[in-house]
């Protein structure tokens, strides 16, 4: 790592994360600090490869990784509930659904398990899936069922052609009596190593906006 290259901060490119970020931007000089906006999926395989020295990203990437990363405290996409971000949305009735076809979006990596895991344990059911890009009409075209994350999910819930739409956070709770965390933020070890003082003003900046 060269000692004066800037940091490379990843960005979520979702309204959830809007609060966290607005502010922050403002305290983190442009000539040091580099915000990199991609959607989840995009930023797990970027950390992944070390393109990024700082993000938020998918907590079920994390995990994947967690020997290389550390996560940057009480910063987090969580839901004790509904997310009303997180949704499967249905043009056929459940029943359907559960013994048809579900597109998931290519933008997402906890959403995609978590909903896997909503299918085998909860329900019981082992559905086809595809991955497609987040677009409602074109996967309700090729399946029973989209799932959507982030702004996408948010947009697709203001439609009004009748479909049915499950919120997995709320799902999720009313099964387990958890929350759920989406998403984390992580620093490369290395990174956190070489760049403390760095680390802790982007630290310092998220928790304060």
């Amino acid at each position: 790592m060269g000692l004066n290259r800037p940091i490379t901060i990843g960005r979520i490119d979702y309204t959830n994360v809007w609060p966290i970020f607005h502010y922050a931007e403002e305290q983190l000089p442009a000539d040091r600090f580099i915000i990199d906006r991609r959607v989840p999926s995009a930023l797990n395989t970027a950390m992944q490869r070390g393109e990024i020295d700082i993000t938020s990203m998918s907590s079920f990437a994390y995990a994947q990784y967690a020997d290389s990363f550390l996560l940057l405290p009480d910063l987090s996409v969580s839901a004790a509930g509904r997310v009303n971000s997180i949704l499967l949305i249905t043009k056929e009735p459940l029943e359907k659904v559960l013994k048809g076809t579900i597109a998931l979006t290519s933008t997402s990596a906890t959403s995609v398990n978590l909903l896997k895991i909503l299918m085998s344990l909860y329900y019981k059911a082992s559905p086809d899936y595809i991955t497609m890009d987040p677009s409602l009409d074109e996967m309700l075209g090729s399946a029973d069922a989209a799932l959507l994350i982030g702004d996408p999910a948010i947009q697709a819930s203001w439609r009004s052609e009748g479909f049915t739409v499950i919120d997995l956070g709320e799902l999720w709770r009313s099964w387990t009596g958890l929350g759920m965390t989406f998403a984390l933020f992580a620093v490369h070890k290395a990174a956190a190593a070489a760049y403390p003082k760095a680390v802790s003003q982007v630290l310092q900046a998220l928790t304060d906006s």
